[in-house]
């Protein structure tokens, strides 16, 4: 597992804030999603080896946004 930071530019609303949230949490491997517009930034906590810091790059771009990953936190699985 890995929690991504992203600083978004261009969140314009609560709105678009929970619009994007709601793209995010439907990409396969995505476990947790927090999206503030208010900061510009978004919380993802995903599964790595299902899902990608590019492909939640890439619907961020479609809703009209940029993104940049801030910091990767890596997770050791329990054994």
């Amino acid at each position: 597992m890995q929690t991504l930071n992203f600083d978004i530019d261009g969140l314009s609303d609560s709105a678009a804030s929970a619009e994007m949230h709601q793209a995010i949490a439907r990409l396969d491997g995505v476990a947790y999603v927090d999206v503030c517009g208010r900061t510009g930034s978004a919380t993802i906590l995903i599964d790595s080896t299902r899902a990608k810091p590019i492909q939640i790059a890439v619907v961020i771009a479609r809703l009209g946004c940029s993104a940049r990953v801030r910091q990767v936190l890596r997770h050791e699985e329990a054994a």
